[in-house]
């Protein structure tokens, strides 16, 4: 992955490596909206609705991104789950 999508996806990969905990939830959570807002004009974050909770015995994060697309209809929700270390 190259440009804006590498950038995230390095800082990301480093951030997995440390501790699983509220932290480091807040920071890739933070880095994610940032990511986002920055370099996808198209979304529209909901931002009380994204969020990045530590999994400790995943161990890893449930990340959650609820968008709405402008020019289109209706909020989109995704969940995921993100393991950390390497």
């Amino acid at each position: 992955a190259g440009g804006a999508q590498g950038v995230l996806l390095e800082a990301l990969h480093h951030l997995l490596q440390e501790p699983v905990d509220e932290r480091t939830a807040s920071i890739i959570e933070m880095s994610l909206i940032q990511s986002i807002q920055k370099h996808e004009p198209r979304i529209q974050l909901i931002e009380q609705r994204t969020g990045v909770v530590p999994q400790p015995k995943l161990p890893g994060y449930l990340v959650v991104v609820s968008f709405n697309i402008i020019g289109l209809r209706g909020t989109h929700t995704g969940q995921y789950q993100v393991q950390a270390g390497g």
